[in-house]
């Protein structure tokens, strides 16, 4: 397996929910290669959570950090806080 595609697979694994330590018994590598590996991925992302519905939403650093998860929440919660504000 190589670079790329060790990568790749601890990315998977980590998304699915696994810890370090499994991740490291099921590709027969060290743990501090995985928790580098993944704290490199996310370097370059910023999480946070869907203003609507809470559902994780990921950005890319440099980029405007994302507030909804898709155009339907963001269309329901402007809907829904428009307090005070006239609707021509």
């Amino acid at each position: 397996m190589n670079q790329n595609q060790q990568v790749d697979k601890i990315l998977e694994l980590r998304n699915e929910g696994f810890g370090y330590k499994r991740i490291a018994n099921e590709l027969k590598t060290s743990i501090g290669m995985v928790r580098y590996t993944i704290a490199k991925a996310e370097k370059n992302t910023l999480s946070g959570f869907c203003k609507n519905c809470g559902i994780k939403t990921l950005s890319v650093k440099g980029k405007k950090a994302k507030k909804f998860c898709s155009d339907r929440c963001r269309y329901k919660w402007w809907n829904n806080h428009r307090k005070g504000k006239e609707v021509r």
